[in-house]
């Protein structure tokens, strides 16, 4: 089951590497052709920012992921091990609610999107990373929640085999 969050990350992590390369291209592009060549592109501006949401999203999976995220941990290390899985459970299992609410909130209304203004494309599909995102961390906080409740499990065993032992 790991197998399966390590290669959608190593996957987010691929094509998300691939749309920064063509970002980099796409605006030096532009600037080339802006300032070398005085014919500025149209679509390098839109381009590049519809890339950018899905480089950032993407990212942001990753992240997610490999726990590399942001946490202020100044009160939770100082809980006992058993109270941190218990804290990590309840964590995940919020997590998933907002994720899966998140998910069907961002799978409505694709229909009222438009065509962008210089690429042949509807804005809908662009902004399709947004569900994909939520799916994503909503597969990563699946196993994160079922690592979180095995290990809530081994910390009761161990409080209750050292109270037997008393």
């Amino acid at each position: 089951m790991e197998k399966i969050s390590r290669v959608l990350a190593t996957s987010a992590q691929v094509v998300a590497s691939l749309m920064l390369g063509t970002t980099f291209l796409v605006i030096a592009l532009g600037v080339f052709f802006r300032y070398v060549m005085n014919m500025p592109i149209a679509w390098v501006e839109e381009l590049s920012r519809f890339l950018l949401a899905w480089i950032g999203m993407l990212a942001a999976a990753y992240a997610f992921a490999h726990s590399r995220h942001t946490a202020v941990d100044i009160l939770f290390d100082r809980l006992s091990s058993r109270a941190q899985a218990l804290l990590r459970v309840f964590q995940s299992v919020v997590f998933q609610i907002v994720f899966l609410l998140m998910l069907a909130n961002s799978l409505q209304g694709f229909d009222r999107y438009v065509m962008a203004n210089y690429l042949p494309i509807n804005e809908g599909v662009v902004y399709t990373i947004v569900p994909l995102f939520f799916f994503l961390l909503s597969i990563h906080n699946i196993f994160f929640l079922a690592g979180h409740a095995k290990a809530l499990r081994h910390a009761f065993a161990q409080s209750s085999s050292h109270q037997r032992a008393r």
